[in-house]
């Protein structure tokens, strides 16, 4: 999965560039980790073959 960030002209921020600004807050950490989180969730909601156990 990839995270996208644009500034307000619509360009797209690289890797780089929002290191160099520094605005990853903790919060912003958080919340991408709660997205992906939701994101595996669901993808394991959907494939039967994960859920499947043999206990």
């Amino acid at each position: 999965m990839n995270f996208r960030y644009f500034d307000v002209n619509g360009q797209q921020i690289t890797s780089e560039q929002m290191l160099s600004m520094q605005i990853m807050t903790p919060s912003m950490e958080h919340v991408l980790a709660s997205v992906m989180e939701r994101v595996l969730e669901t993808r394991r909601q959907w494939n039967p073959v994960e859920n499947f156990s043999l206990r």
